[in-house]
């Protein structure tokens, strides 16, 4: 197992320092990931999918050694994340690299393309020689579909385009070749066209090197083409996960149906109810009672409110609904 993350947890406690400070006695808490529990396999692609404040990109964090989580165990081929980072933190980098949202905001407009590329070389003190470094670069932005690379070296990232920076962006993970990679929402800043071939560059650096790959996002129409498991996550928690093609066919969490039939799909045939919820997400520091979902959810009982409901499963498909798996609640996409 590439990656085992097991009951997660991440709280905020806002106003900390004032509330140790003052002696306040009820302070604030955020809870931005509450109880996560996902697997991943080498060469498989996890997607995670949900509104913006669902807690998506601070698990990103966590798993890539960013946040240190409150609660729960992290395990990476076997070993505890908080360990490893503990007793080496660079060689837990050499094996875990993110990918992050904004191509713009995360290269330094100072460098150059090789400099942005070799630098995590560099911070590894692996004792490469200049022209080694420059090597390592240019396979790595080959690899990348950056070519030829040698054209790129010399220049800034203002020179580029944006599909072209988010390209140096994934070069730089891959070049110290790691076994894990989380994209946190890759292709939310990319026009249409350039999206897929991002999508495409991905998958197939997954299939050829046998890495793990954790795809953030919240559009779900680029979920298809990449992922292999889906997880669905909301207020904190994943709602809905299995393989991504049952998830698609037979949804049967109320968001996750909700999130479908919001989702654009080019197929004419395909036919999707409206989404019937409304509202917004509620904050992370006031969850509601019960099932979290229930003040927007369509199929809300009494129970719903009262009681957190436990995870329902139908092989690999699980879901944390009340009715998870009922035939009335499921939902089946027909082409």
């Amino acid at each position: 197992m590439l990656l085992d993350v097991q009951d997660l947890a991440k709280h905020y406690v806002l106003g900390e320092g004032f509330s140790n400070l003052f002696g306040l006695s009820n302070p604030q808490k955020i809870r931005a990931v509450d109880g996560v529990s996902l697997r991943l396999q080498p060469g498989e692609v996890l997607g995670l999918v949900g509104e913006s404040g669902c807690g998506k990109s601070t698990l990103a964090r966590i798993l890539v050694g960013l946040e240190s989580p409150s609660s729960g165990a992290l395990l990476f081929n076997g070993n505890d994340i908080a360990e490893d980072i503990k007793s080496n933190r660079k060689l837990f980098h050499q094996k875990v690299q993110m990918i992050f949202q904004d191509p713009y905001g995360s290269l330094n407009p100072q460098h150059t393309i090789e400099e942005i590329v070799t630098r995590p070389l560099i911070y590894q003190r692996l004792g490469l020689s200049k022209a080694e470094l420059r090597e390592r670069a240019i396979a790595a932005l080959n690899d990348a579909e950056m070519m030829p690379a040698e054209r790129y070296l010399n220049k800034f990232p203002h020179e580029l385009s944006g599909g072209q920076r988010q390209r140096v962006c994934i070069a730089r993970a891959l070049v110290l070749q790691p076994d894990l990679i989380v994209a946190d929402e890759p292709i939310s800043m990319l026009d249409v066209s350039i999206k897929w071939s991002i999508v495409r560059l991905l998958k197939r650096l997954v299939k050829e090197r046998n890495i793990g790959l954790i795809y953030i996002t919240h559009d779900l129409s680029s979920v298809p083409a990449i992922c292999d498991k889906l997880a669905i996550m909301y207020l904190g928690r994943v709602v809905e996960s299995g393989l991504c093609d049952d998830i698609f066919k037979h949804a049967t969490h109320p968001y996750t149906q909700a999130l479908l039939a919001a989702s654009p799909n080019p197929n004419p045939d395909i036919r999707r109810g409206r989404p019937n919820i409304s509202g917004v997400i509620p904050n992370a520091s006031d969850i509601p009672a019960g099932c979290r979902f229930h003040p927007r959810c369509p199929n809300a009982q009494p129970q719903c409110e009262m009681e957190q409901p436990a995870e329902r499963h139908k092989g690999y498909h699980r879901a944390e609904c009340h009715f998870a798996f009922d035939a009335k609640t499921e939902v089946t996409n027909r082409a």
